[in-house]
C-alpha cells in the first residue's frame, strides 16, 4: 500500500498464518462457535491431561468368565453360540435327592420320590448297587431292602457270662440280603473262664427275628468239645446267640454247657438264619 496521511507503512500486518497456527502467540480458538469445520479434527494427545503412562491390558478373561465382577450372560440372547455348551453340575442335578430328580415315568422329571420303573433287564456298568447303611423296610415281598456286608466277632459264653475267657482267635464275615443273614466264623480260646451253664456263641451282627418259624440251624466243626449222642447249634429268636445243643440216642435233647470245653476249645461255623 502507498502511505498516505491515513496509513503508515510501519503498520503492515505480521504474517498472519504464523502467528495463529497452533502454537502460535494469539492462536484462535473455536471454542463455542456455531457450524462445522471444515478439515477433520485431530485431538493433541500432548494436550490430554490425566492419561495414563503405560496402557498394559486389563485381565480380560478373569473379570468375564464365571464368577467374574461384570460376567457375560447370554440369556435372552438370539443365536447359536460358537462352541459346544456343556451343562453345568448336571449329575449332582439329577441323581437321587438331587433338586430335579429323574423319575421312569416318560416326561415327568422333578419330585423328592421317583416313580417306580419296569425293567425287563438292569445292565450294571459300574458293576455296583448301593444301599443305604440303614436299611428301608419293604412291606413287599418281591422287593430286596436291604444288603450288607459285615465283620463280627464270634465271642464264647457260659450261661450269659464271659468272665475270664480269652482268645487266641475270635473272626467272622456276614452277608445281609432282604432279611437273610449268612455267616461264618472261627473261635479258639485259651481260658474257659470262671462263668457256668449253657454254651452260646455271643454277639451275632443282627438280632434272630422273634418266632418259632425263624429258628435256625448252623454247621459246626469242633474241637476239644465233649458230647453225647448228636452235636448240634442254633439260633435263638429275638437274641443275638447261637446255642449248644445236644442230642442222645434216646432223643433227649440238652444244653453243651462249660463243663464240655477245656482251655483250649474250638469251633468253626458256618449258617444262616432270618433277621
Amino acid at each position: 500500500m502507498i502511505e498516505t496521511e491515513d496509513y503508515d507503512e510501519s503498520h503492515d500486518p505480521a504474517a498472519h498464518k504464523a502467528t495463529h497456527q497452533d502454537g502460535g502467540s494469539d492462536e484462535i480458538s473455536v471454542s463455542d462457535l456455531s457450524g462445522e469445520l471444515a478439515d477433520e479434527q485431530k485431538s493433541a494427545w500432548s494436550k490430554v491431561s490425566g492419561k495414563p503412562s503405560a496402557y498394559p491390558p486389563a485381565i480380560h478373561r478373569i473379570s468375564h468368565e464365571l464368577v467374574g465382577s461384570d460376567e457375560i450372560d447370554v440369556t435372552g440372547l438370539r443365536g447359536e453360540l460358537l462352541h459346544d455348551q456343556k451343562p453345568k453340575n448336571h449329575a449332582a442335578d439329577h441323581k437321587a435327592a438331587g433338586s430335579d430328580d429323574l423319575l421312569s415315568t416318560p416326561g415327568a422329571i422333578g419330585g423328592a420320590t421317583p416313580a417306580p420303573g419296569s425293567f425287563t433287564t438292569i445292565d450294571l456298568t459300574g458293576g455296583q448297587i448301593a444301599f443305604p447303611a440303614t436299611a428301608v423296610p419293604s412291606a413287599d415281598p418281591n422287593t430286596i431292602d436291604a444288603y450288607e456286608e459285615a465283620s463280627w466277632i464270634p465271642g464264647l459264653q457260659f450261661g450269659g457270662g464271659s468272665t475270664g475267657i480269652t482268645y487266641n482267635i475270635a473272626q467272622g464275615f456276614s452277608t445281609k440280603i432282604g432279611r437273610e443273614v449268612f455267616l461264618k466264623s472261627y473261635t479258639e480260646i485259651t481260658n474257659k473262664g470262671t462263668d457256668t451253664g449253657p454254651a452260646e456263641i455271643k454277639d451275632l451282627p443282627f438280632m434272630v427275628l422273634g418266632g418259632y418259624g425263624n429258628y435256625g440251624a448252623a454247621n459246626m466243626r469242633i474241637h476239644n468239645i465233649t458230647f453225647g449222642g448228636q452235636f448240634q447249634v442254633r439260633s435263638t429268636p429275638g437274641a443275638t446267640v447261637f446255642a449248644f445243643e445236644q442230642v442222645s440216642e434216646a432223643g433227649g435233647l440238652t444244653s453243651i454247657t462249660d463243663a464240655n470245653f477245656s482251655n483250649n476249645s474250638s469251633f468253626m461255623m458256618s449258617g444262616f438264619y432270618s433277621a
